[in-house]
């Protein structure tokens, strides 16, 4: 009789999160970014850059903003989704009635404190006293709140650097992003302003390439058609040309076939390559925004969100595995969408619960540590 392996729910939970995540950027973040190109642009069309950096400025902090309450929401679902995650695991282990006596011994002591909680809740409304009422209040919406292993993890991923939270020391030779010493909100401001920065520079080569080429066409303009001069100063505007217009390509052959035209024939091209120039630095202008605002600052945006969801995620799970009681080991298991090799396929393999490596090893991994259960029979 042939048998079946059930699919992992640690795998399923890990991969549907990753594909909320990408979601969640593209519906929350992009908009943010689009509209923010658009400003950029208009501020383009003023001489010099002042107008670029006066309206990144203004920008920068919606966009922070929007990233720091994506990024919150992002490590919430994680953690969310780890505990979901391990209770479909321990059912699938143990079925569904030890599974409930499991969990009831791991809050036992928290369920103990809910019990003491609401009793001076009730003491409080009976004697009619104020202060204590509001005291008992306060202490019994902490009750609502995530269990404090998830509270812990959301604490330390977003508030407190990395290398003095547990279990996130580095892996000799990996992979990871860099900035171990930062938190998660640290980071978020890191890439914004490495993206402004970035972009800042950009425009200002980009104008610089345009100069040149400016003054090219001015030279070729003062010469008439049969001085000497005219070629060499063709084929400066021709080099020149294809730097400055890299970004538009369509402007920059239109250029470049005019160029040789106007060798070939003597006649007087200038005005027309001027015109040509002219629309093609606009659009490199543009296409540098677009470049540095909707792909990079995105990608950056994509890397830290997915890879602090999995991080979130896998801290939850070793959480979860110390609390059960019934986890002494784990196994490092590869994602299915694992396609070169690296540091996860030397970390792949069985760990004592305490000596479990980091996970995820480097941006965007998706691998897993999976539960290895004590031995005993399944109640």
């Amino acid at each position: 009789m042939p048998t079946t392996t059930r699919r992992s729910p640690l795998r399923t939970h890990l991969h549907a999160l990753d594909t909320w995540v990408q979601r969640a950027i593209t519906r929350r973040l992009r908009p943010a970014w689009h509209q923010g190109a658009r400003q950029l642009q208009q501020a383009l069309r003023q001489p010099g850059l002042g107008a670029v950096a006066a309206t990144l400025a203004a920008l920068r902090p919606a966009w922070h903003e929007a990233q720091a309450a994506l990024l919150t929401d992002v490590l919430t679902h994680a953690v969310d989704a780890a505990r979901r995650a391990f209770v479909a695991t321990l059912r699938q282990r143990y079925g569904v009635a030890r599974t409930r006596r499991l969990w009831a011994a791991a809050d036992a002591e928290d369920d103990l404190e809910d019990e003491e909680d609401l009793e001076d809740l009730e003491e409080a409304e009976d004697e009619d006293d104020l202060d204590d009422l509001e005291e008992a209040e306060d202490d019994l919406e902490d009750l609502e709140a995530p269990r404090r292993v998830a509270q812990g993890v959301l604490a330390a991923l977003l508030f407190r650097p990395d290398a003095t939270s547990p279990g996130s020391e580095p892996v000799p030779g990996s992979t990871r992003y860099p900035g171990q010493a930062l938190s998660l909100d640290d980071r978020v401001r890191r890439n914004e302003a490495r993206t402004a920065a970035e972009l800042l520079a950009a425009l200002h080569l980009a104008q610089r390439r345009a100069m040149v080429l400016d003054q090219a066409l001015a030279a070729l303009r003062t010469l008439r058609p049969d001085d000497p001069r005219r070629r060499a100063v063709l084929r400066q505007v021709e080099r020149s040309g294809r730097q400055a217009l890299g970004g538009a390509p369509a402007a920059r052959d239109r250029l470049v076939a005019r160029v040789r035209e106007a060798r070939r024939d003597q006649g007087d091209a200038a005005r027309d390559m001027t015109r040509t120039a002219a629309a093609g630095e606009a659009e490199v202008l543009d296409d540098v925004v677009e470049t540095h605002v909707e792909r990079r600052a995105a990608r950056r945006a994509e890397v830290l969100l997915r890879t602090a969801a999995a991080q979130a995620y896998s801290r939850t799970l070793v959480a979860e595995y110390r609390a059960s009681g019934v986890v002494p080991q784990v196994r490092f298991v590869l994602s299915n969408v694992h396609r070169h090799e690296d540091l996860c396929d030397a970390l792949a393999g069985v760990y004592a619960l305490r000596d479990a490596p980091p996970c995820p090893v480097h941006p965007r991994c998706l691998c897993s540590l999976e539960p290895i259960f004590e031995a005993g029979s399944r109640e």
